[in-house]
């Protein structure tokens, strides 16, 4: 039995800049950014969004795009932004349970589908990083690229 991978970390931007025939489009990923949702399930408490949210993941996909590119837009809604750009997301594997808050930074690890106008990011494992300083977060990781770049070329 094998267990599934713990998400090479990208951001946002790095996914959807990504060939879809890319080998990181198959994997995968762990990603960050702030959750936002439609308009519609804000005002509802948060789990009643989430089940509106997985009942609308079923249904078939979209093909309409976001008004200011050409980003795909799920039946939910739901989606991850960073540096102005948006990955959404299906969090129908999360459950009832989960609670997400519009607004907040979460760390997610999950899989990237390629849709017919884009990619999309279905969501395994959600945390609330709220307090997570993003310009150290990103100096750490661009310290650990470089290692991993200077490992693999020794």
């Amino acid at each position: 039995m094998s267990l599934p991978s713990h998400g090479e970390v990208r951001y946002i931007g790095e996914v959807l800049d990504e060939a879809a025939d890319a080998p990181a489009a198959c994997r995968s990923v762990r990603t960050f950014g702030r959750f936002r949702a439609p308009r519609a399930c804000r005002a509802r408490a948060p789990r009643a969004a989430a089940r509106a949210a997985r009942a609308l993941t079923r249904a078939p996909a979209s093909s309409s795009l976001r008004a200011g590119g050409a980003e795909p837009e799920l039946p939910g809604g739901f989606a991850l932004e960073h540096d102005g750009r948006r990955l959404p997301l299906d969090v129908a594997l999360l459950g009832e349970a989960v609670s997400l808050k519009t607004g907040s930074m979460y760390m997610v690890v999950g899989e990237v589908q390629a849709l017919a106008h884009g990619k999309s990011m279905q969501a395994r494992v959600v945390r609330n990083v709220d307090g997570m300083d993003v310009e150290l977060f990103s100096a750490a990781l661009k310290l650990h690229r470089d290692f991993e770049q200077q490992r693999q070329a020794a």
